[in-house]
């Protein structure tokens, strides 16, 4: 058993380098930085400690999954999207970085709409997954509320459990069922 976190990053990294990952060290440190939820750095300035034993338990489960090909969001349970940490496993795809600026596109348009007049609306995320999408919006934006469509009961389970994580100021509501007419029962409801 390593005496070190040092040693365990070494064991973690030959064990990568077996399994064909890249940059096998950086990849053992950037695990065990997520495991602890602490940059790189952290874990270098640490180096020499113990290693926590209920950190190293998660860190040895994370790592054999990472070192069977799962991707490393999986491997580790969560992804970043701007500025929220969330959930991710395979229930769901990982929150892709260009997805970010999707965001961004939605948050200027809603806020060339507003106005000065009040009326923010709601916005839609058709297809959720794990609700990146919906979650940064409510976030970030100025919307009445949020829905987040996903026909996955999977994919929708996670995305509960995002909201729950995040618990943003403005409501997001997750509906299950074929994309665009769970969104549109929104509106016609809000019509009668």
């Amino acid at each position: 058993m390593p005496e070190s976190i040092a040693d365990t990053l070494a064991v973690a990294a030959e064990r990568l380098t077996r399994s064909g990952v890249p940059n096998a060290q950086r990849e053992a440190t950037a695990l065990w930085a997520a495991v602890l939820d602490v940059k790189p750095g952290d874990v270098w300035l640490q180096r020499a400690a113990a290693p926590p034993a209920p950190a190293a338990a998660h860190f040895w489960g994370a790592l054999e999954r990472r070192s069977t090909g799962v991707p490393f969001p999986y491997a580790v349970g969560r992804a970043g999207f701007r500025s929220l940490e969330l959930r991710c496993d395979a229930r769901a795809l990982i929150p892709r970085p260009e997805t970010e600026g999707l965001v961004d596109l939605v948050l200027a348009w809603a806020g060339m709409r507003d106005a000065g007049n009040g009326m923010r609306g709601i916005a839609a995320d058709v297809g959720t997954g794990c609700g990146c999408i919906a979650l940064s919006l409510a976030a970030e934006g100025t919307f009445d509320r949020v829905i987040a469509v996903e026909r996955s009961p999977e994919a929708a389970a996670l995305a509960r459990v995002n909201v729950a994580l995040v618990r943003p100021r403005t409501p997001v509501e997750i509906r299950e069922g074929d994309w665009l007419c769970a969104a549109a029962r929104s509106w016609r409801t809000r019509r009668t």
